[in-house]
């Protein structure tokens, strides 16, 4: 009985086997599995069992960009052996040289400096001290105390070394046939002129017209700019009707001491003020006239 419960066990083991060893999927001959689209097509790879990839609308947007060029490659270049020689570049032509603009012109009151431009370079690239050795293409008369200065290649200026004077007229030329460095050749001269500032009388003691004067008075004349004393004086007559009244000329270290006007001295400028004493009393009741001559400075 023991034995025959052992082999329905064993029957019963075996059975469940088989049973799920029937359970394994159902494969098919992939040359059995076709697939056909509507319009006769084949849709499925007989050999994979899976559905072909078929290009679309989408897929034809894609496009494939070009990724960056390789590097290039370190070479070595020899030369041709001797150096062939150089040949003449084809030179230029800038045309004629001409003048652009010059400043100051005409009457001026303030200036720094004399500025002439060109349309074309006047001198070659060099540095400061070579700039020095360079031609100058402009005189000017008269010519004060001053220095050139190169402002690039193309424009100069000469820059006084304090001011140009007052009441001068200045004459800038620049001849015919002058070069720049490209080869451009000026046609024709040209000619410019400026003026600086006359000197006028800002005031005097005693003023015009002024009565009641001392007779031992002096004579103070306050400019409005720079002036050279004794070139005033030299320009300066005091006369009474026809006669010249002589006159001498006052240091500044005795100005305190002029009457009545030595007080005030202490406000006078001294590169602006000119103060004459003259030699004798004047008289009393009597017009004087001061007069100054042409051509101060």
């Amino acid at each position: 009985m023991k034995n025959l419960k052992y082999s329905l066990l064993i029957l019963i083991s075996a059975w469940g086997l088989f049973a799920l060893g029937a359970c394994k999927p159902k494969q098919t001959d992939p040359s059995k599995l076709t697939m056909t689209s509507p319009k006769g097509k084949t849709t499925v790879d007989p050999f994979t069992g899976l559905e072909i990839m078929v290009e679309t609308a989408e897929d034809k947007k894609f496009k494939l960009y070009q990724g960056p060029e390789p590097p290039r490659q370190v070479t070595e270049k020899m030369s041709a052996f001797p150096v062939p020689p150089k040949t003449d570049m084809e030179r230029r032509d800038y045309g004629p040289l001409e003048v652009l603009r010059a400043h100051p012109l005409g009457k001026v009151q303030n200036m720094g400096a004399l500025t002439i431009s060109f349309n074309q370079p006047m001198i070659p690239l060099t540095d400061l001290e070579q700039e020095k050795n360079q031609s100058i293409p402009f005189s000017i008369d008269p010519k004060p105390q001053g220095a050139y200065k190169w402002l690039g290649t193309s424009v100069v200026a000469f820059e006084p070394d304090r001011r140009f004077p007052f009441a001068t007229r200045y004459v800038v030329k620049i001849p015919a046939g002058t070069k720049s460095a490209v080869g451009g050749v000026l046609k024709e001269a040209r000619q410019f002129v400026f003026e600086t500032p006359r000197v006028t009388l800002h005031s005097s003691l005693p003023y015009g017209s002024q009565s009641h004067v001392i007779p031992e008075t002096a004579i103070v004349l306050i400019f409005d700019q720079h002036i050279d004393p004794t070139h005033i004086a030299s320009k300066t007559t005091i006369t009474q009707g026809v006669q010249e009244i002589p006159f001498t000329l006052v240091p500044k270290e005795k100005w305190k001491d002029v009457k009545p006007w030595g007080k005030q001295s202490k406000n006078w400028k001294a590169d602006r003020t000119v103060v004459l004493q003259p030699k004798a009393e004047l008289k009393k009741d009597t017009s004087y006239l001061v007069t100054l001559k042409r051509g101060i400075r």
